[in-house]
């Protein structure tokens, strides 16, 4: 009968379990007593099945240092994945990196964007105003128009009230001089009346001169003048 003996090693740095090391002894009923060396080894049919036990012991032994083997392979593997996966591990963390770089390079272009934008607006509002004042100014253009108009038309009519007064004028200096050739006419009258008196009054002298010329001579004359006889 083959037993395990379990060694006072500590445990496994890996797996966490303990370590047994194939020492193997044997149980012989028949030779009634326990060896573990070859200078106890019994005689006759017990040396033969130690021997045997022994090949099976240090076939068990082969088969425990390739199964430590292939644990060790299996550790390598499995540090190499845990090297993979901390490569894939960086990996990611460096196209997050990136990502975060390129999502900061999205942020600025977003606030070049927006002031860009806000520029605009701006502008728009200078341009409105712009727009505003020039609409003030035309209007103030319009009424100054109006304005031009009204005085336009109210020299027109004071245009029309000179020419009216100048035509008036010209009506009073037509009936003055009217009025003048009248008094001249009037004037001529007097003169003539004048020259009438006056030839009346040559005529009344040369009566008077013939008047005292009889009375010079003698001659009988009347009261008024006139020769009696």
């Amino acid at each position: 009968m083959l037993k395990l003996a379990q060694t006072d090693q500590q445990t496994d740095q890996q797996t966490g379990q303990k370590q047994y090391v194939p020492h193997y002894y044997i149980v012989n009923k028949e030779c009634d007593r326990h060896w573990l060396s070859v200078a106890s080894k019994p005689k006759d049919n017990c040396e033969k099945k130690g021997l045997s036990q022994t090949k099976i012991g240090l076939s068990q032994t082969k088969i425990g240092l390739s199964q430590t083997k292939i644990g060790l392979f299996q550790t390598k593997i499995g540090l190499a994945q845990t090297n993979i996966g901390l490569s894939q591990t960086k990996i990611g963390l460096s196209q997050k990196k990136i990502g975060l770089s390129e999502t900061k390079i999205g942020l600025s272009q977003t606030k070049i964007g927006l002031s860009q934008t806000k520029i605009g607006l701006s502008q728009t509002k200078k341009g409105l105003s712009q727009t505003k004042i020039g609409l003030s100014q035309t209007k103030i253009g319009l009424a100054q128009t109006k304005i031009g108009l009204s005085q336009t038309k109210i020299g027109l009519s004071q245009t029309k009230i000179g020419l009216s007064q100048t035509k008036i004028g010209l009506s009073q200096t037509k009936i003055g001089l009217s009025q003048t050739k009248i008094g001249l006419s009037q004037t001529k009258i007097g003169l003539s009346q004048t020259k009438i008196g006056l030839s009346q009054t040559k005529i009344g002298l040369s009566q008077t001169k013939m008047d005292s010329d009889w009375m010079k001579m003698g001659l009988p004359l009347d009261k008024n003048g006139t020769l009696t006889g």
